[in-house]
């Protein structure tokens, strides 16, 4: 994240602007989603660096639905961060965004906070007629 989230919405996805490889065109870094170009399973990690002196809750969020929860502390100890890496099972098309789960929240950006997703193996399993 180059820029800082400051007084962020409630689900408002974070944006990560700088984009260090882009394989496959998943990655949409204007709204901060990520939408699967094909049914695979896919490995995901953030890391949010958070404001001096602020508590905050994440979340990593597929199509719409809550997946995991983040916080940071940074109330006692100045800025804290957190991080996570979570494994998705995804169909072509679906979505997943990181966001704030609090009202009125401040993330430290300055390529302190990241975002990465990568295609772990891709989905087979589709049936498909064979020799017909």
């Amino acid at each position: 994240m180059d820029k800082h989230l400051e007084h962020a919405g409630i689900h408002q996805n974070f944006i990560f602007e700088t984009v260090v490889t882009y394989v496959g065109n998943g990655y949409h870094s204007h709204v901060g989603t990520f939408i699967a170009p094909m049914s695979g399973t896919y490995v995901f990690s953030a890391t949010l660096v958070s404001f001096y002196h602020v508590s905050a809750h994440a979340q990593f969020v597929k199509n719409g639905q809550a997946v995991t929860t983040m916080y940071v502390s940074g109330a006692e100890a100045g800025y804290d961060t957190t991080s996570q890496t979570i494994v998705l099972q995804l169909q072509k098309g679906d979505d997943v965004t990181v966001q704030n789960s609090d009202t009125d929240k401040s993330f430290y950006g300055g390529s302190h906070s990241t975002f990465s997703g990568f295609l772990l193996f891709e989905d087979f399993s589709s049936p498909s007629v064979v020799g017909k």
